[in-house]
């Protein structure tokens, strides 16, 4: 089989598992209910010999910074890979002015100064400054929506696991009770106990600062 995950502008080999056992077989009646499962029935003489299941947990994930500073972060897991190996395409592109974490740390390309601790950390969000508008591809292993992230009191920048988009309240309703405030890149916040939102839905992509009174577990809503 072949797959594509731009629109069909490329193409690569995807091997399904348990290939045909003879020549009288045949797969028919493939499909892909979501974008990493799929179902394939086996046939022999018109007959069906079995139904086999796949899962591919590979994704790709593509960040659209704009112009100055974004809060960005990821929902796939990129293995061991150092900040400063997943910025090369936006270093090589000259775009990448400065990057930082939650605590301060930074990674500067034009002086070749990185302190941001290896490897990525798929539980928070960063802040990437660019010099125009463009994009940043990275591929791992899909994370769960509902996988848990561990809060400690104070300020912290967190990363958004689902792939649907959560109006705030509904996004942030683990937290109930420990959540002083949310925020976004543009300012925007939430305060729950002022019962007043202006930041827009999350979503994909996107870090977000949270304030917490307490320590917290953090569990997204599963999407549809």
């Amino acid at each position: 089989m072949l797959r594509t995950e731009d629109g069909g502008q490329s193409w690569e080999d995807f091997q399904i598992p348990d290939p045909l056992d003879g020549e009288s077989d045949e797969i028919k009646c493939i499909s892909f209910p979501t974008p990493w499962r799929g179902y394939a029935g086996l046939y022999k003489a018109r007959e069906l010999r079995g139904v086999y299941v796949w899962t591919d947990t590979r994704q790709t994930v593509s960040l659209r910074l704009v112009e100055g500073w974004n809060m960005a972060s990821i929902n796939v897991a990129p293995g061991e890979r150092a900040v400063n190996d997943i910025m090369m395409s936006l270093v090589r592109a000259d775009a990448l002015t400065l990057m930082k974490d939650h605590s301060g740390n930074f990674y500067n390309p034009e002086r070749e100064f990185n302190n941001i601790p290896s490897p990525w950390s798929v539980k928070q969000g960063y802040l990437i400054k660019v010099n125009r508008d463009i994009n940043l591809t990275v591929q791992g292993e899909r994370i769960e929506a509902d996988t848990p992230i561990e809060l400690t009191d104070g300020w912290q920048m967190v990363s958004y696991y689902p792939r649907d988009q959560f109006e705030v309240p509904q996004a942030l309703e683990s937290l109930d009770g420990s959540l002083i405030l949310a925020k976004d890149d543009h300012g925007r916040f939430y305060r729950p106990s002022h019962n007043f939102n202006n930041m827009p839905a999350m979503r994909e992509g996107r870090g977000y600062m949270l304030k917490m009174e307490n320590e917290a577990e953090l569990m997204y809503p599963q999407g549809e």
